[in-house]
């Protein structure tokens, strides 16, 4: 099993409409990575890099307000119990509301 899962997430303005080509930075504190990555046209990123059970941190930068900040601890499905080596590609999805 690898000890990294892709983190992915979209990114929504208040009335649930995809932002495309905002800036998505994601950064990962113990190991110093980071990356910075743009919107689709339907609001979607995928960053592939996150080591599972550290914390990520994923900033959405808007052109015209302030940046939205949350944290997201990448793990497998059976971090939560279930069968070991069974990945629920859910469970790393962020979503991201813009006032």
């Amino acid at each position: 099993l690898s000890d990294r899962r892709p983190l992915s997430g979209f990114v929504r303005n208040a009335q649930g409409a995809p932002v495309v080509g905002v800036e998505v930075q994601l950064k990962n504190s113990p190991t110093g990575f980071e990356q910075t990555l743009k919107t689709d046209q339907r609001g979607y990123f995928v960053w592939g890099h996150s080591p599972l059970g550290t914390e990520v941190t994923v900033t959405v930068k808007p052109l015209n307000a302030a940046p939205v900040t949350q944290g997201l601890v990448p793990r497998r499905l059976d971090d939560t119990g279930a069968k070991r080596g069974v990945c629920d590609p859910s469970l790393n999805r962020i979503e991201v509301s813009l006032p």
